[in-house]
């Protein structure tokens, strides 16, 4: 890209970098109030709990690997570390 100006590029870049946080940290906590609005209904099937469990971890990395609130990669070390913390 070329820029008439470099000062409002740096205006741009800037926003970007610092808002960048308020988006990613919104996401994460509307990706776990969407994960948690769904075991709710999920809950009322009457599977076990170790069910309701996954379906919530699975539901969670699903909003967070498509959201990229973290990225993919962590998402893969929650995904499997996931299991350990029950």
């Amino acid at each position: 890209m070329v820029y008439s100006d470099s000062r409002l590029a740096a205006v741009r870049l800037f926003r970007k970098i610092r808002f960048g946080w308020i988006y990613t940290s919104s996401t994460f906590v509307g990706n776990f109030g969407m994960a948690l609005l769904f075991t709710s209904f999920f809950r009322e099937l009457d599977y076990g709990v170790d069910a309701n469990y996954v379906f919530f971890l699975a539901v969670l990395a699903i909003g967070l690997w498509v959201t990229e609130a973290i990225p993919p990669f962590a998402v893969g070390i929650f995904i499997i570390a996931g299991p350990a913390d029950c």
